[in-house]
């Protein structure tokens, strides 16, 4: 299953508020012995983390392209040689 955000309300004493979360489902039939489904194990684990470290990583990127167009636009950039000149 996909990514899905689903919004948690912290406690009152933190101050009750929501607080974005994202969780990362999966689901597990279990068999009886003829093989048919006896029962689905539904698990679900916390990927918030994950996935603001993957939007910062986006934003950083689109930020990284912007400022290299502008340089690029501006002229003041040229590729930098490594230490062998190639």
């Amino acid at each position: 299953m996909a990514v899905q955000k689903y919004d948690i309300r912290r406690p009152a004493e933190e101050g009750g508020e929501f607080e974005e979360r994202w969780w990362s489902p999966s689901n597990t039939p279990v068999f009886d012995a003829r093989g048919d489904i006896a029962y689905i194990i539904h698990r679900v684990e916390d990927v918030t983390e994950f996935m603001r470290l993957r939007q910062a990583r986006a934003e950083q990127q689109e930020l990284t392209t912007a400022l290299m167009g502008r340089r690029a636009r501006s002229g003041s950039w040229r590729p930098q040689r490594n230490a062998r000149g190639a």
